[in-house]
């Protein structure tokens, strides 16, 4: 070989080497964008055909500019229009099937979901499903409040990544809604150096797809260049993580609304796709092969009605809210609002294709999305044998069991893949065959006692629709020789649900050789995966070896009993080892069963009021004893961070300034800052005393800040903060139901950003236009400038406060009649103070 050719060879391939590991990093200029929507739907609905639990994890933005992207809550309406349909889904084959949901926020850090909602199983009881939903938005709500400044995307997937982690049962579909108004702006390491670490092969993205967490990014407002490639891999000539993905990588879904009137329909649509539903437009016709639509429009309004008139069918009306049932067995379904139609029609076996129409009372524009809503079901008692050339035959059928005509469709392929009990891939093919069945063919070897399997089925209509592949992920029994015992089941042994804290159990049934004596050996369980509140559970079953005489029959019983109460799956594997009889030359059959169960703390209302009124009649000191511990144990500030500064100030009307030249000094001592900013973040000091801890309550100065867990279970705590005797504060952070006269006001227990204003009520009730105060500003954002400050500050009117204590009476009388407090009074160093650091000491509990 030329050798400059070799060097140019080596030179090239040296760069290309460099090229590729900064991927991720670098932005790619001609890099096509993958379908924001098509293929994570199609990865979602293919998931969702053979899953056991559907675990949803809302993470939220909860940055202070939502107060102005969404000031009325809107994304709290999209949850709840979400989570009820959630709480109706179930799996095409009737199988059991379980939702839960959990919901954490960030901003600057991370809130974990055991802190605003842990999970929680929704789709249980259709009596409590409304109520449970209620109590989620609650504490949604409560917990999610706009306080910080900036948004740290690392936070938020790490800190979901980590509320995953005990959500690894096998035949679990995770997602990871993560919605925000912002742009990565916030890291502790730096945004640039944090995107690249996260972006990189091998990063925090790569590692979140390989754990099979699917995201769906909701960006409100501008789209950004960071939130659409770390959903999708690749956007905008940016890649994010290994791209291409690896081949079975669970694909993102990216959705952008431009303000929030488009908030409503975006949530509507990730509705629809969470059910794994694919686009039929607007045109109104449906295929054959279809047997569920959805259909959507924006309102103007709320809407009783709609009039459809199906293909085969009289027309009738269907109810935006609540279900129904038609003419010609369609049912409907509808949960709209004011914004949005969403209305779900289920069509009669047989019927439904054709040309739809649809009509109200205002003009509508109507989207439809369909579904073929069919499983691949094994056919029963198949005996296999573990020998070259075998096959399973499956079913498609559709939710009433009846099977499905192929011939619907224009297309039809089967593909399939098989793994021996030696994590070894087997020769495997798969077709559809006359006239209806998918069989599966593959090559066992002698030994496999249970294989491994995944079938798919790929359906494109005759109008091209390429639908979700119905899929079935399972394991099967094989039949080996007669030299070894026959173990029951060995595909899945299912507990059932552990309740509570009682065990969930099931047998194994052992059937020795009739040739002569065998054996079946249990080794200690192994990947036991259960949720955290439940940590230690594990597989409880007699160790060892069961001896076999030829033709005896013996039952191991399995249990596994919760540590503690909670709701989620549990999963491990039993190693078995079916040992032949002596005189065969087969080798010993290894072979893992897997085992699942389910945590389950049922919603139970009339329990709840029963024990409610239980305890209260047998003690009202329990009850108190009761409330006190949940006060101790739940109603806790986050102080990890914490630092505060306070400045003296003049109120004029509406507006607050900085007071110069004052007879009473600063006690922070460094408040004066640059002229044009009321305060100088760099100068903020820690609060002392608190160590990081989470703390029920601690003072700065002269404020208190109080935390109480509510009497309703449903209820989050409520954090608050308190002025001193005398005197009325005004707070940024101010909630709905705050009084207006100054004397609380509710804190987020995150303490991202909190402003207070405090004056005197003797100042406040006086004739003066210019009146003192003192303002604090308290944060755990080491990001905040002063500017930030300026505009919180800029939007706080103190003649509110003035004109609430003019008609409601002094709250510094009610509080204390003795005190009359003067400015100079207010603004002098309390015993909590400790003057010689320059910062605030706090009085806490923990």
């Amino acid at each position: 070989m030329n050798s400059g050719w070799g060097r140019a060879s080596l030179a090239l391939l040296t760069l290309l080497v460099i090229l590729g590991s900064l991927i991720g990093v670098l932005p790619l200029a001609h890099a096509e964008d993958p379908d924001p929507v098509t293929p994570g739907s199609q990865y979602l609905g293919s998931c969702l055909q053979g899953a056991r639990t559907l675990s949803v994890l809302i993470v939220l933005d909860s940055s202070g500019s939502l107060t102005q992207t969404d000031p009325q809550g809107v994304r709290y309406d999209g949850i709840r229009t979400m989570l009820a349909q959630l709480g109706r889904m179930s799996r095409p084959d009737g199988k059991p099937f379980s939702v839960e949901v959990a919901v954490s926020a960030f901003d600057v850090g991370y809130v974990t979901a055991d802190r605003i909602v842990n999970w929680t199983k929704i789709n249980d009881d259709p009596d409590n499903r409304d109520a449970i939903v209620d109590s989620i938005i609650t504490k949604t709500k409560n917990g999610t409040r706009p306080v910080g400044a900036s948004t740290n995307f690392q936070a938020a997937l790490e800190g979901g990544l980590d509320d995953f982690d005990d959500r690894q049962g096998p035949n679990t579909c995770r997602l990871l809604v993560w919605f925000t108004d912002g742009e990565f702006n916030d890291a502790a390491a730096g945004v640039d150096a944090a995107r690249q670490s996260m972006c990189a092969p091998g990063g925090l993205l790569d590692a979140i797809r390989r754990q099979r967490i699917q995201i769906i990014g909701l960006q409100l407002g501008t789209e950004t260049t960071d939130l659409k490639p770390m959903t999708l891999g690749s956007a905008d000539g940016n890649t994010c993580g290994t791209y291409p993905m690896p081949e079975g990588s669970p694909l993102g879904i990216y959705l952008n609304a431009e303000d929030v009137g488009q908030l409503g329909e975006v949530f509507g649509q990730l509705t629809k796709l969470l059910q794994g539903c694919t686009d039929a437009g607007t045109s109104g016709m449906i295929d054959p092969g279809i047997r569920r639509m959805i259909i959507t429009s924006p309102l103007n309004g709320h809407l009783s009605s709609v009039r459809l008139q199906p293909p085969d069918a009289p027309a009738f009306d269907a109810p935006t809210v609540g279900g129904a049932k038609h003419s010609g067995d369609y049912t409907t379904r509808g949960s709209s609002d004011a914004g949005q139609l969403f209305l779900e029609v289920e069509f009669p076996h047989a019927m439904g294709a054709g040309q739809w129409g649809i009509g109200a009372n205002e003009p509508l524009t109507a989207n439809y999305c369909v579904f073929a809503d069919l499983a691949l079901l094994p056919v029963p008692n198949q005996l296999i044998a573990a020998q070259p050339g075998v096959s399973i035959s499956f079913k498609t059928v559709d939710r009433a069991g009846e099977v499905a005509d192929l011939g619907e469709y224009s297309s039809a392929i089967a593909a399939g893949s098989v793994v021996g009990p030696d994590q070894r891939p087997r020769v495997a093919s798969a077709e559809v065959s006359v006239p209806d069945d998918v069989i599966l063919r593959f090559d066992a070897e002698p030994a496999d006692a249970r294989v491994d399997y995944t079938v798919r089925l790929q359906l494109i209509t005759h109008s091209g629709l390429v639908l979700p592949d119905v899929t079935l992920t399972a394991g099967q029994a094989l039949m080996l020789s007669e030299d070894y015992p026959i173990v029951v089941p060995l595909d899945r042994l299912d507990l059932g649900s552990a309740i509570k804290r009682n065990p969930a159990r099931a047998d194994i049934k052992l059937l020795g050789s009739p040739k002569g004596e065998t054996r079946v050996c249990f080794g200690a369980p192994e990947n036991v995966v259960v949720p955290s509140e439940a940590h230690g559970t594990t597989l409880e079953y007699p160790p060892g070896c069961v001896e076999l005489a030829a033709n005896q029959a013996q039952t191991v019983t399995v249990s596994a009993t919760p540590t503690g109460i909670a709701v989620g799956d549990g999963a491990g594997e039993i190693p078995l080892t079916l040992h032949p009889v002596s005189t065969s030359e087969s080798p010993a059959a290894d072979v893992t069963l897997p085992v699942v169960w389910r945590f389950e703390n049922p919603f139970n209302p009339w329990v709840m009021l029963a024990t409610t009124l239980v305890v209260t009649a047998v003690s009202v000191a329990l009850s108190l004893l009761a409330l006190w511990l949940a006060n101790w144990i739940t109603a806790r500030y986050e102080t990890r961070g914490l630092r505060y500064i306070s400045t003296a100030v003049t109120c004029a009307g509406s507006k607050i300034s900085k007071a110069y030249n004052q007879d009473a000094a600063p006690v922070d001592g460094h408040a004066q800052g640059p002229q044009h900013h009321l305060v100088s973040v760099i100068h903020m000091n820690p609060v002392r005393g608190l160590a990081g801890r989470s703390v029920r309550s601690f003072c700065v100065e002269d404020l208190t800040f109080r935390s109480k867990s509510q009497r309703s279970l449903t209820s989050a705590a409520r954090f608050w903060v308190e002025p001193p005797a005398g005197s009325a504060l005004m707070c940024s952070t101010k909630a709905a139901g705050d009084p207006e006269d100054g004397s609380m006001a509710s804190v987020p227990p995150g303490l991202g950003l909190v402003v207070i204003l405090v004056c005197t009520v003797a100042d406040l009730e006086g004739d003066d236009s210019r009146i003192p105060g003192r303002l604090f500003v308290l944060s755990r954002d080491e990001s905040l400038s002063s500017s930030d400050v300026d505009r919180v500050v800029s939007a706080m009117d103190p003649t509110r406060m003035r004109r609430a204590l003019a008609t409601k009476g002094s709250v510094g009388s009610t509080r204390n009649p003795n005190a009359a407090p003067t400015a100079a009074d207010l603004f002098r160093p309390t015993q909590h103070r400790d003057d010689s650091a320059g910062s605030a000491s706090s009085l806490f509990e923990d």
